[in-house]
């Protein structure tokens, strides 16, 4: 599998604090099936102020890290953007990297507020439309107002926006409401795909197969590969942000990916 939507990259954001969890996260991920993922720190000004050039730099860091520590994981990078003022600006600098491009069209990873509806936030997404550019709302199903009106998801679907959902919420790790609205977009065929949005160990760790073995129980194989495989490898694919080749298989041929920095093997304290 692959992880779309993770905030890995240490230091960035509320996600992985330094190397030694990052590192931890991609080899949890390893152990739970994802091969790889698209880094998407927060891009929120005033609170987590990324762009292009800080996200990209540290991209490259923890693709060697990868490297160093003989981790066989593919590394890409986007980021997730709070829909503001400031998107217009940093779009028009070229400053917010996108999660995929492909033949001019390219797509958005976007977060609203979890609580107060973001009233403009249709003609905002309908403006990135008119330029080439598909909002992914990131994790609808655990905004409140959209827990309490399907009308505005619908809204926004018409419009043409895609919706990422968390698999976490999928097995009930977020309010019931979230789990009751995710199973629904899937039902309704409006979920466009599944990933971790994992920032930690513990709370928010890099986990789908619990929620990909969840989709199949309750629709079907095909639907489920659609959700957790096939759309999360397409849209990786597309993903233009390369540090570089952090493929080492040729290293771990003999040596199968290593979880001992995982286990505490390789502690140098």
């Amino acid at each position: 599998m692959i992880d779309t939507h993770c905030h890995i990259l240490p230091g960035l954001d509320d996600g992985a604090k330094n190397e030694r969890e990052a590192i931890e996260m991609a080899t949890m991920a390893l152990h739970d099936g994802i091969h790889g993922s698209i880094a998407t720190p927060h891009i929120n000004p005033g609170r987590f102020d990324n762009n292009l050039n800080s996200i990209s730099a540290s991209a490259d860091t923890f693709a060697n890290s990868l490297v160093r520590h003989q981790i066989n994981f593919k590394l890409r990078y986007s980021s997730e953007v709070r829909l503001c003022p400031e998107i217009d600006y940093m779009l028009a600098a070229e400053q917010i990297p996108f999660l995929t491009e492909d033949r001019g069209q390219k797509r958005l990873l976007i977060e609203f507020s979890t609580t107060n509806y973001p009233h403009g936030a249709l003609a905002k997404c309908r403006c990135l439309l008119d330029k080439g550019i598909t909002p992914v709302i990131a994790h609808p199903e655990r905004y409140r107002y959209f827990q309490r009106s399907r009308v505005d998801i619908a809204q926004f679907s018409r419009l043409g926006c895609e919706f990422q959902i968390t698999a976490s919420s999928l097995i009930g790790k977020f309010r019931q409401e979230a789990q009751s609205l995710a199973r629904a977009m899937i039902v309704e065929k409006k979920a466009t795909w599944f990933a971790s949005d994992s920032h930690n160990l513990k709370s928010r760790a890099p986990n789908l197969s619990a929620a990909y073995e969840e989709a199949k129980r309750f629709t079907d194989q095909k639907t489920a590969n659609q959700l957790f495989i096939d759309m999360p490898q397409k849209i990786f694919a597309m993903c233009p942000g390369i540090p570089f080749d952090t493929s080492i298989s040729t290293i771990c041929t003999q040596k199968a990916v290593t979880s001992d920095y995982f286990l505490g093997k390789n502690d140098e304290d």
